[in-house]
């Protein structure tokens, strides 16, 4: 909370600018007022008042900090602080959690149960899922059987939206666009490579204001990690290359990637992949938030992530809302719009409500 009041204007959260300022008028006000009054000889019925006050003072604070403490500090921004703060003791908590979630993703590929997976995260869940995602994909993106062809067309087309001179024109919406991932994606199983996330779905996320909340220290700024390929965007972050035309540039996130024939085990073939930063070629992130308004109106921890890590993320916009909706974005009763829209991002092929998937009696399950 301290080093949100001391930043700058423009490091803080839009959405969170006017809620700051008006705490740090607050402040100011409140000690100008107990410098006032230090001054001051109070007399009379203003005396008792004060006097009054004084005495309940201690009471009064200490309700409100356990209230506060055990409904919010501990819950919720405890728990963001502990995990995004980059201090020693939370940077190795941290690397536990995402060890954990990596080992998960692998096991779920390593028993090759299911065709797709869809990570689905709402609120600091979503920075979990984003570290877990971009953790599993570095270690396990590479993992293949060996197959006899390889293609590498679909992947090649989404590298060219990236290049002014293949791009089609008009160039595809973002839907469009979410097909071509999906395609490339489907391309990258059929050469071999168990790569089986196909969508991560974020919803309430405070990804929206990743300029602030993910620097490692106060030296290494967001875009350097990125620049760096530490922090995957989307599209994944390009470098060139020589074109087919001379003096002409290419954008490209894959390089070739070379494996053994399985049909010569003297000869080599090759394929082209996504880099280590190039998770969201092939997974599909979708975006969810409720419109942020004055003070308490829609959902000030969340927003656009696209600003932020690249116009291939589909943002969607939710009806404006009264109240705090952070925690609606699943309440049938409430916001039955919210629940189809996440129905939708999450691209399940059924027709059935989920609530009529659920096991008879579940058990719970334990990561080894």
């Amino acid at each position: 909370m301290l080093r949100l009041l001391l930043s700058k204007d423009t490091k803080i959260p839009q959405t969170l600018l006017r809620l700051v300022w008006i705490v740090r008028v607050v402040l100011v006000v409140a000690l100008a007022l107990v410098a006032w009054t230090a001054t001051k000889d109070i007399s009379g019925w203003l005396k008792v008042f004060a006097g009054g006050a004084f005495v309940a003072l201690p009471s009064l604070l200490a309700i409100g900090m356990k209230a506060l403490r055990d409904e919010y500090l501990v819950n919720f921004a405890g728990d963001a602080a502990r995990y995004l703060e980059p201090r020693a003791d939370n940077v190795s908590r941290r690397q536990e959690i995402r060890e954990a979630g990596a080992k998960l993703i692998e096991a779920l590929h390593e028993k090759r149960r299911y065709e797709r997976i869809v990570v689905y995260a709402h609120s600091l869940g979503s920075v979990i899922a984003y570290d877990i995602l971009s953790n599993a994909w570095a270690r396990h993106s590479r993992t293949r059987d060996p197959v006899a062809r390889t293609s590498s067309r679909a992947l090649r087309a989404l590298e060219d939206l990236l290049n002014k001179h293949s791009c089609p024109q008009p160039a595809p919406d973002i839907d469009a666009v979410q097909g071509m991932q999906h395609a490339a994606w489907a391309e990258y199983r059929h050469n071999g490579f168990q790569w089986r996330v196909t969508d991560f779905v974020t919803v309430g996320s405070p990804l929206a204001h990743a300029r602030w909340l993910l620097n490692l220290d106060v030296k290494t700024e967001f875009a350097d990690l990125v620049r760096e390929r530490s922090l995957p965007t989307c599209p994944p972050v390009t470098e060139e290359i020589n074109g087919p035309a001379k003096s002409e540039k290419r954008k490209v996130f894959t390089f070739t990637y070379a494996y053994a024939d399985p049909d010569n085990s003297r000869a080599k073939r090759s394929v082209q992949v996504p880099h280590h930063g190039g998770l969201f070629a092939l997974t599909r992130w979708t975006n969810l938030f409720f419109p942020y308004r004055g003070l308490v109106d829609g959902d000030p921890v969340a927003g656009p992530v696209a600003p932020c890590f690249g116009h291939w993320v589909k943002d969607v916009s939710l009806r404006l809302t009264k109240g705090f909706a952070h925690c609606r974005y699943t309440d049938r009763s409430l916001e039955p719009q919210a629940v189809e829209q996440v129905r939708l991002a999450l691209n399940l092929p059924m027709r059935r409500p989920l609530a009529e998937h659920l096991p008879a009696k579940l058990h719970p399950t334990v990561l080894q």
